[in-house]
């Protein structure tokens, strides 16, 4: 993209067909980016998940919008009977818990994934899941928690390349009729642990480190569980590394059973809610009598799973050479938390080599992601800025051309800058002061918002707390010229209730004041906390509507009125959209495909795309611009002021034409633009020999029927 002059601002208009043939200013919805060309808009957004470049450490992610890992339960399985392994992951805390297909569209020694369809979408799992062949006949079917302290059971009626699912028990019973028992924080195992060709199941006890043990007395074909212990083994497994009698109480765990070494019984390996590792626990008896003991509190050596707790652990054969490979998801690590150790050893002799730790190549910013879009390196195209729970700003440099953007991973903690420490970011880029670069501004728990001052080659902490702003906890600043007026207001979301406080600027662009008035709180009247809002003209009539994110997933819809603070609720959920929890909406126009782009942050660390369908709207030379962006320099001006119009087309023949105004409406000046460059149309006005007196005029461009408005002051 061509990099700006240096008097344009940072965010810029996006202009609307007039209201009335007389002249009605429409000025545009501002973002914090420039040159943004006119939008097709759309009645539905379709989901994309790829696409867009995204690299991070050298890996390209090939799957970047799909919203994030955090606290999530992995299984692979070959659903579809293709010969390799598909990916199934669920989150308890995300999405209602429900199942996401990741299919295996590679080769059984070379993976690659792509998110399937909405099949799965509709199976809820709760806090756990496993598929398995429960009735031999070689399709998987499927068990998951109950909600309480139960299992649910829903069979594969279906075939082994296309599964279908009848749910058949709620409450699955023993063999003696009482409900099979699961603690709910447990992420419970099956395996054939004595060799009889049906899968027995197994639970971890959440206080005591006690496993419980139902041996399956059925068949292969119709299971019947049976309780024998609740003290497997005698094991009492808590935070420390050492199996004994329990006095200390514990948290969740996760359980996973495979027979490593290949000696004919199942090994057994533990996840613990306070322990950096995994438990390795070799089965040195027999199938018929096992007898496991910890062999290693730090599993594998020598490069051990290190996390802060919550380790999940699950074998799969990846690369179908024979041996089990090892994965874990790290429920209480929010990225870098899908590990992958490859088994590079034999059979009999396995060695788990350090892989990757982001198996799954997403886009993830840590939780509760808070997407922010602005020019931060001066070069014309639209950088990524995230906030998340720990209070980092993680930023993905653009290396685009105008139409095709790419993101590269620079830093998860920009420039050392933190709004505090160990609490959430959420940031807003704008440009001020109107000095031509992008600053920053953040949100905080606490709800006040500091200030990163852009200094051209630095950004300096102007304050921690801007103009003593306080919205009580999770502040989230949006910037937007609310009233039309030629400067940033400021919108700052907060947890309570969602209310969204608005501060009119009363300053001037360069010098903005957010505190002279008293600031306006608006409330919802539906039930919402944890604000996040962004404005954007939807509806194209010259006002700005408000779009509000939500705890719940979902983004409130408001039509703007001519009042600063008023708006008309359109949709409590806009476009049928829920990402899960904690929605972060950002529209915007990345790819000048002049189609709005709908972008979500999510709690769960990543981002959603919602792209507007359709082909693009492409002008023949010659015609006028769907929009353009108007300028004018310097303001106020004493002598004379530049006129600059830059539109996303280049070389058109039609030219734009700049009217001047008065206050009472009278026409007092008029222009035509002449091209200057590529896109750039300019002119200039002197209203010495108009003998005009000193004040406000409206500097109106038309070009076909798009035109937009500024207001300049003439101080001669």
């Amino acid at each position: 993209m061509m990099a700006l002059p240096p008097f344009q601002l940072s965010a810029q208009g996006l202009l609307h067909l007039p209201r009335t043939r007389n002249f009605s200013f429409a000025l545009a919805t501002l973002f914090s980016m420039p040159l943004l060309p006119q939008i097709l808009l759309a009645q539905n957004f379709e989901r994309v998940v790829e696409g867009v470049f995204f690299e991070r450490n050298n890996q390209t992610l090939a799957l970047p919008f799909t919203g994030g890992l955090d606290s999530f339960l992995p299984q692979f399985v070959d659903i579809d009977g293709d010969g390799d392994l598909d990916l199934f992951i669920s989150q308890p805390e995300e999405r209602g818990a429900q199942l996401a297909l990741f299919e295996n569209t590679g080769a059984p020694q070379a993976h690659r994934f792509q998110l399937a369809g909405t099949f799965f979408d509709t199976i809820t799992v709760k806090t756990w899941f496993q598929f398995l062949d429960i009735d031999g006949d070689r399709d998987f079917d499927l068990y998951h928690a109950d909600g309480g302290n139960g299992v649910s059971f829903r069979r594969n009626v279906g075939s082994p390349t296309r599964a279908q699912f009848v749910f058949e028990a709620q409450n699955v019973a023993d063999a003696n009729g009482h409900p099979v028992f699961c603690d709910p924080q447990s992420l419970a195992a099956f395996a054939d642990l004595d060799a009889d060709q049906d899968y027995d199941f197994f639970y971890g006890g959440n206080v005591q480190g006690n496993i419980g043990f139902y041996r399956n007395t059925g068949t292969a074909k119709s299971p019947a569980f049976l309780l024998e212990t609740e003290f497997w083994e005698d094991l009492r497994i808590i935070s420390g590394g050492f199996a004994a009698p329990a006095s200390r109480a514990h948290g969740a765990n996760g359980l996973a059973f495979t027979d490593l070494d290949h000696d004919g019984d199942q090994d057994f390996f533990y996840g613990d809610l306070f322990h950096k590792s995994v438990y390795y626990l070799r089965n040195e008896g027999s199938p018929q009598e096992p007898a496991v003991a910890i062999t290693d509190t730090l599993f594998p050596q020598p490069q051990p799973v290190s996390t802060p707790g919550h380790n999940i652990p699950r074998f799969a054969d990846i690369d179908a050479d024979g041996d089990e490979d090892f994965f874990v998801a790290g429920l209480r690590q929010y990225q870098n938390n899908f590990l992958f150790y490859r088994n590079v050893g034999e059979a009999t002799r396995p060695q788990l080599k350090s892989t990757t730790q982001n198996f799954l190549p997403i886009f993830d910013a840590g939780s509760y992601c808070s997407p922010a879009f602005g020019d931060l390196d001066a070069d014309g195209d639209l950088d990524l800025l995230l906030g998340n729970v720990d209070g980092q700003f993680v930023y993905y440099e653009n290396r685009s051309t105008p139409s095709a953007p790419s993101f590269h991973w620079v830093s998860d903690n920009f420039r050392n800058l933190r709004p505090n420490l160990y609490a959430s970011s959420a940031p807003a880029l704008v440009d001020i002061d109107a000095d031509g670069d992008t600053d920053i501004f953040s949100g905080d728990f606490y709800g006040r918002i500091a200030f990163f001052e852009n200094r051209g080659t630095s950004f300096i902490l102007n304050t921690g707390n801007y103009q003593g702003i306080d919205v009580g906890n999770f502040s989230a600043p949006y910037f937007a010229d609310g009233d039309l007026d030629g400067d940033f207001d400021l919108y700052v979301g907060e947890g309570n209730a969602a209310v969204v406080n608005i501060f009119e600027n009363t300053g001037t662009p360069q010098q903005p004041l957010f505190a002279s008035k008293p600031r306006k709180e608006f409330s919802h009247n539906v039930p919402a906390d944890d604000a996040a809002p962004c404005l954007f003209d939807w509806d194209r009539d010259g006002f700005l509507d408000l779009f509000v994110g939500t705890r719940a997933g979902k983004i409130l819809h408001y039509r703007g009125t001519a009042v600063l603070d008023s708006f008309v609720l359109v949709s409590a959920a806009f476009e049928g959209l829920d990402v899960g929890f904690n929605s972060v909406p950002r529209l915007i126009n990345w790819d000048n495909d002049h189609k709005v782009d709908l972008i979500v942050g999510e709690q769960a660390g990543g981002l959603n795309y919602f792209r507007a369908p359709g082909t693009s709207a492409v002008n023949e030379r010659g015609e006028p611009p769907y929009s353009f962006a108007l300028h004018a320099y310097p303001n106020p001006f004493a002598k004379h002021v530049t006129i600059v119009v830059h539109a996303h087309e280049a070389n058109l023949a039609a030219k734009p034409r700049l009217l001047v105004y008065n206050l009472v409406g009278a026409m007092v000046a008029e222009h035509e633009l002449e091209n200057t460059s590529a896109g750039i149309w300019q002119a200039q006005w002197q209203p010495r020999d108009l003998h005009l007196t000193r004040g406000l005029y409206f500097a109106q461009v038309k070009w076909g029927r798009a035109q937009a408005t500024r207001k300049i002051f003439y101080q001669p």
